[in-house]
């Protein structure tokens, strides 16, 4: 299942491309000299992003299911099961999302 979810970040994060919203000042000099390099800086800009999201995602995941873990624990020790896995799965899915931003 951890594969998968490896497998679908990358899916995710092969669809991302930031060199329409790079913008580069047109007075600098490198770049007038060298047109060609606004490509190779948007193209960096990319790859970095990419390196970066799984990691974070990865860790906001963790953090979320160790955080969720112990809150429906102490919180839901005399529920049912049912009731219990539906608080987790919720929660779970609220900590990921706001922790990767």
């Amino acid at each position: 299942q951890q594969q998968q979810q490896q497998q679908n970040q990358d899916a995710s994060v092969q669809g991302i491309n930031v060199s329409q919203f790079v913008v580069i000042n047109s007075s600098i000099q490198l770049f007038q000299q060298y047109p060609q390099l606004r490509q190779h800086v948007a193209a960096a800009i990319n790859q970095a992003i990419k390196e970066i999201i799984a990691p974070v995602v990865e860790r906001s995941v963790t953090i979320a299911c160790i955080t969720t873990r112990e809150l429906i624990l102490k919180d839901f020790v005399f529920e049912q099961d049912d009731v219990m896995k539906n608080a987790a799965h919720m929660m779970v899915q609220n900590l990921a999302g706001s922790l990767a931003l």
